[in-house]
Parts: C-alpha cells; structure tokens; sequence
C-alpha cells in the first residue's frame, strides 16, 4: 500500500513502483492545478531534505504523508529514495471532510475523491517513521556491499 519511487541527485525520475499513483492522487493530479500543487509539495521536501541532508517526512498539500530518504555515498549526493501516498494518523484516520477542505477549490469529483479516500493505507506516525530507517540502513548496505565488491575487484 506504499508507492515508493527512485530519484537521481536531480530529482529526475527514475523508477517507481507501482508505477501508476493510487486512485486518491490521480484523482487530484487529473487537475493541473492539483498536479502543479504535488510538483511544489515534492520540490519542497527535497530542498528540505538537501538541506538537512536526511530522511524527512512531511503531508502533502492534499493530506497525505511522503518521506523522503537521501542516498549517498562517500559524502556524495546519488539520489533520493521517496516514498508514500499514505496517510498519517496518530490515533485515528483523519475525517474525509478535513481532507477535502484541503482541495475542495480543485476541478475534482468529490465523491470519487471520497471513495479513493478509503481505499488509502494509514500508518501511524511511528511506522512510517520505521520505514524511513529501514530504508535508509538498506540504501547504506548496498553502498557498502558494492564498496567491498569494487575493493575486492581492485585488490584481486
């Protein structure tokens, strides 16, 4: 139920998977002012995560929780790992109304967005949190695996 995606050092895509956005954000990217209003929320939680050079999670402009995970690799910038299109909750799932508030000036079917809107995963705050870690130790094992791979390559 999380959508997880690929990014260079330039934000460039790179692979995503799934590779189609779950119902609730096609829903309001259908909008060009929604997908505009996506575009900004991402670039600004990669400036974000540039600037303080680690994983950072944060809500969309439509309600939804993204996190980010910066790869590097010898102090160098390769990319980044995002992940979500899931809600966030502490204890209980935001109200449908709350969330729709957020985009109710968009050009979108409410009562399609309601129905995507319950189909979204939730995951409390700790969980995503978890995630974020799992991540970034695994982008730091692969980094290390390949280093060891290359050493050996060269010491051979």
């Amino acid at each position: 139920g999380i959508s997880i995606s690929i990014r260079d050092s330039e934000f460039n895509h790179i692979a995503t998977c799934p590779e189609n956005l779950i119902e609730f954000c096609r829903i309001i990217q259908a909008s060009d002012e929604g997908h505009r209003r996506c575009q900004t929320s991402d670039s600004t939680l990669f400036a974000s995560c540039l600037e303080c050079r680690q994983s950072l999670t944060h809500t969309c402009h439509a309600g939804l929780a993204d996190t980010v995970v910066p790869i590097y690799n010898n102090g160098v910038l390769l990319g980044f790992i995002i992940f979500g299109q899931v809600g966030s909750k502490s204890e209980k799932k935001p109200s449908f109304a709350s969330i729709y508030k957020k985009v109710s000036d968009l050009d979108i079917d409410k009562e399609k967005l309601r129905i995507a809107y319950d189909e979204v995963g939730f995951f409390k705050e700790d969980k995503i949190l978890s995630a974020a870690e799992i991540v970034a130790m695994l982008t730091k094992y692969i980094m290390i695996d390949q280093n060891i791979i290359i050493y050996h390559k060269i010491i051979m």
